[in-house]
């Protein structure tokens, strides 16, 4: 994965395909300078997860971070990155978010979908019977003259 890194913003400009659960997951940055803004500063990756969980990863050099995947599992994360210098925060981007899920949890969501769909196709076919139930009615309706009684 891969972020831009823009006044005080973050962008992903790189997703990968898959990430393979036994592997830690690497973030690269780049600024939109192209060089970091002080280099005997230190950049950190400070990730919150959806429960509250907060993890920090200390960006090296190469502006990358391994996070490590079983630490950090799966779930929605949101993302700052921040260039502390001294005992203080000099300044931050807020990243955009990204979640991390289990192929089975994607396979479930699916399954999920695909029940929906199902119904839904049933929903719409039963909504088109019943149109042409009412217009079938309604020309009964129409051929009927109370008079031939």
């Amino acid at each position: 994965m891969k972020y831009l890194l823009k006044e005080k913003r973050g962008y992903i400009t790189e997703r990968p395909e898959y990430v393979d659960v036994n592997e830690n997951i690497v973030v690269e940055f780049e600024f939109e300078d192209g060089k970091p803004p002080v280099i005997d500063s230190g950049l950190y990756a400070v990730l919150l997860r959806s429960d509250g969980k907060e993890f920090t990863y200390k960006i090296d050099d190469k502006l990358k971070v391994s996070l490590n995947n079983k630490e950090i599992n799966k779930g929605l994360f949101s993302l700052t990155v921040v260039l502390v210098i001294g005992n203080e925060i000099n300044k931050s981007w807020r990243c955009e978010p990204f979640s991390i899920e289990s192929l089975t949890d994607i396979i479930g969501n699916v399954r999920e979908v695909n029940e929906s769909m199902e119904v839904l196709n049933e929903i719409k076919t039963l909504n088109e019977e019943i149109k042409l139930l009412k217009d079938r009615v309604e020309l009964l309706e129409n051929e009927y003259d109370p008079r031939n009684i």
